[in-house]
Formats: C-alpha cells, structure tokens, sequence
C-alpha cells in the first residue's frame, strides 16, 4: 500500500514537471514574448510612424525588431499542441504568427525609409494578429479613409 502511494506520488511530480515545463512553459514564454513586442512597438512607435529621423535610434529599433521577428517564429513553433491551444483561443493560429512575424520584419526594413504610408498599417496589423487588446481595435489608414469617404457619401 504504501509502495502504491508512493509510485503514485512520484507520477503525480512526474506528470506536474512534464507539463509545467513542456506544455505550459513554452506558452508563457510565448506570451511573454508578445508582451515585449507590444512594448517594443510603443516604445518605437515615433521612429516606426516617422522614419528617417533620427539615425541611431532606427539602427537600434530595426535591429531590436529583427530579433524580435525572429523569437517570435521559434516561440511559437516550439509549443506543443498548438491545435488543442488554437482552438480554445489560447494562442492565435500559426498563419497569424507567421503574418505578424512578416509584418515585424517590414517595420525593421523600413525603419530608415522615408516612405512610412504603410508602417502605421503593418504597425496595427501586429496588434491585431498577435491580439494585444491595448490597440487592437485601432484603424489602418486605410480603414480611416474609407470610413471617411463613406461619410462624406452619406452626406
């Protein structure tokens, strides 16, 4: 009886340690990573709606988003049962990733462009894919001006 008790305590610590760092792990590490580009996003924002401006900090900035870009792929490729995970809305699904891990990549090519028309969109596209509520329901520009040409149609 108390060999039983014990094999069971020893699988019980055995299944908890699998699933803390194989299973839940990797997902928290995900989230934390879309933290932090949320925040990287906000805290370029300026350079990312304004390239062009100020040298240094668009080195800086677009070599902070390739890497982030890039930890974005790895992270999430590396959790696993991503369809049980999608489809209880835990994590966003793979193309959403990959879209917003494109559109990471574009604002770190564009930083030192002064062509910026699509940075705000690819700016708002990540909120969007990766689902970080802060500007999530924030409109393109694109979205602005229809909706504005619709107003002046209703007019």
């Amino acid at each position: 009886m108390q060999l039983l008790v014990f094999l069971l305590g020893v699988l019980t610590g055995l299944f908890g340690y699998i699933g803390a760092n194989f299973i839940v792990g990797p997902l928290l590490e995900y989230r934390k990573l879309v933290g932090r580009i949320g925040h990287k996003l906000t805290f370029y924002s300026h350079i990312i709606k304004s390239p062009g401006v100020n040298k240094r900090l668009a080195d800086e900035g677009s070599e902070v988003l390739r890497d982030l870009a890039c930890e974005l792929e790895s992270k999430y490729l590396v959790i696993p049962f991503r369809n049980i995970f999608t489809s209880t809305k835990l994590l966003i699904v793979q193309q959403d990733a990959l879209d917003a891990k494109g559109e990471i990549m574009f604002l770190s090519n564009s930083l030192h462009d002064d062509n910026n028309k699509d940075n705000h969109d690819a700016w708002v596209k990540i909120y969007r894919l990766l689902k970080i509520p802060q500007f999530e329901s924030l409109p393109t520009k694109s979205e602005l001006l229809d909706k504005s040409l619709n107003a002046k149609d209703n007019k």
